[in-house]
């Protein structure tokens, strides 16, 4: 059994990039014109070989333009998209050509933690994390008719998750680099060094998650993996 996302966010969110794609594209000879009637405006010489283009030249490239960057930004979105495939033997997870493949007698918990889909191992460990809108009801059915622990009310080691700072005496050896590394990797955005970073803690028994603290940003809490 596979579960993904909804409808809407399957189809509809691709359709909506080439759709809005096409559509400025098509208003962009429009947009130049108007913008160049102001008093002053960014970039006026591009604007201005937009405006000497012949309207119908005009519509048919710029509505192709849009289009295409359209179809780029819909394939980036599908692309993203969180899929899980369930079956008695073994759960799959994938996303962004990225396959995961767990034995079912290998799991120990499966949650929602936000948006963010996590698998744990008997001892706690982190088997897979990804970030995906999955339906929370259709997911824990098909997880509990095939045999597996689905957590319906979250983390169940939630409460032995710490706040990281640097220099903690009770991280493993090599921890607290890979905690600064991802901390500003979390903080400017980089998703695929994170990610990255996530996957060397696991190396260590570290599992990791980001909470936004207010008047503090997004920050980390840690906990290490049982024996």
């Amino acid at each position: 059994m596979v579960v993904g996302p909804g409808a809407i966010e399957r189809y509809g969110v691709p359709v909506l990039f080439v759709a809005a794609g096409a559509g400025l594209g098509a208003a962009l000879k429009p947009f130049a014109g108007w913008a160049l009637s102001l008093a002053w405006v960014p970039l006026a010489g591009p604007l201005r070989l937009i405006d000497a283009v012949p309207w119908l030249p005009a519509l048919i490239g710029g509505t192709a333009v849009g289009l295409l960057a359209g179809l780029v930004l819909a394939g980036m979105a599908a692309d993203e998209q969180l899929f899980v495939t369930v079956d008695r033997d073994e759960l799959t997870v994938r996303q962004e050509q990225r396959r995961v493949a767990m034995s079912r007698t290998a799991v120990g918990a499966v949650f929602l933690d936000g948006a963010r889909l996590v698998v744990l191992g008997h001892r706690g460990e982190e088997l897979c994390s990804r970030s995906g809108d999955l339906p929370a009801g259709r997911l824990g059915t098909a997880l509990r008719r095939h045999g597996y622990p689905w957590r319906s009310d979250g983390d169940p080691y939630r409460a032995a998750y710490r706040l990281w700072v640097p220099g903690l005496p009770d991280l493993p050896d090599g921890a607290d680099p890979l905690l600064s590394a991802r901390q500003r990797a979390v903080e400017r955005g980089d998703r695929a060094e994170a990610e990255l970073l996530r996957a060397e803690l696991g190396r260590l028994d570290v599992v990791v998650r980001d909470e936004r603290v207010p008047q503090a940003g997004r920050r980390q809490f840690w906990r290490r993996a049982g024996p």
